[in-house]
């Protein structure tokens, strides 16, 4: 204590700079997580993913949903999640939640009376029949606790805690997609996902995210008829990225369905590129190769 007591005023403010400056971000994993706890509170089994993420699947299995006579298998679009971190200050829930427009309103109100910050509502997809709107969410706290009043918030839909052990139909040639993209994929509930993560840190509230907390691009396929796939997904973005790769999937024909943010506060600034592709996988895959080519110009 008296070490600063005859230092100049400032040394004293320079030293204690340095203090600040050295103070660590807050790493992935302090702490633990009681995912049994979570688990029974939300209503829904997790898996742990690397980084020490624990993950809790929530499936709009309730929704029929088709773009262009597409019927939407659920895995490909209509999953909600939670995401779990443990930090010094609790655990750090992230996630978004597939909404009819009617169930918006009443599942808000409920989030915001229980603390949570609201960091995105908007849609993924376009001529969605009916329109699904995702509702993005953050808080820090008790993760038990918060996964209760994650449950109370689904109260208000129409989803449904009942979950099917059914197995689904196998996604058919899965290493035909790997060799496109030039990544390696995985099979699950009748659909096909790849995942490419950011190079760089991504700190949101002075926490580090590993890519498991939604800051990962994410491509997901399933069958759409006789030689046919359908695609959707996420480009996860930084602002030099986002011409470049939207013109990269404008020239194979793949629409761009949204550009927005899902988190309020990170660093770097991060956009999600939304899409939607459908036809032969010559046409399909070409153009998700594109874009992935730019993000891997990344240094």
């Amino acid at each position: 204590m008296n070490v600063f007591t005859f230092a100049p005023i400032g040394r004293v403010v320079a030293a204690m700079g340095a203090i600040f400056f050295l103070l660590p971000i807050a790493a992935p994993g302090a702490g633990a997580l009681d995912t049994n706890g979570i688990q029974s509170a939300i209503g829904f089994s997790g898996k742990t993913l690397p980084g020490g993420v624990f993950r809790v699947s929530i499936p709009r299995g309730d929704l029929h949903v088709s773009i262009n006579g597409v019927p939407l298998k659920t895995a490909l679009a209509l999953g909600g999640y939670a995401v779990y971190e443990a930090t010094p200050e609790g655990a750090l829930v992230m996630g978004d939640l597939p909404l009819l427009q009617a169930e918006v309103p009443a599942v808000q109100r409920e989030l915001l009376g229980a603390g949570f910050d609201i960091t995105a509502l908007h849609n993924h997809l376009l001529n969605d029949t009916p329109h699904v709107m995702y509702m993005h969410y953050m808080k820090t706290g008790d993760a038990v606790a918060i996964s209760r009043q994650l449950h109370q918030a689904l109260m208000h839909t129409g989803v449904s805690f009942v979950q099917s052990a059914a197995a689904a139909t196998p996604f058919p040639d899965p290493a035909r997609i790997d060799a496109a993209l030039g990544l390696k994929g995985m099979a699950h509930d009748g659909i096909y996902s790849v995942s490419l993560p950011r190079p760089e840190k991504i700190v949101e509230h002075g926490t580090l995210l590993p890519a498991g907390m939604g800051v990962a691009t994410s491509i997901n396929f399933q069958t759409a008829g006789r030689d046919a796939i359908a695609s959707t997904g996420d480009f996860v973005l930084t602002a030099d990225e986002v011409q470049p790769v939207a013109r990269a999937l404008a020239s194979h024909g793949i629409e761009v369905t949204a550009l927005h943010q899902h988190l309020v506060g990170a660093d770097p600034m991060l956009y999600f590129m939304h899409f939607w592709a459908a036809g032969p996988p010559t046409a399909v895959l070409p153009g998700l190769r594109a874009a992935v080519d730019v993000l891997r110009q990344k240094p």
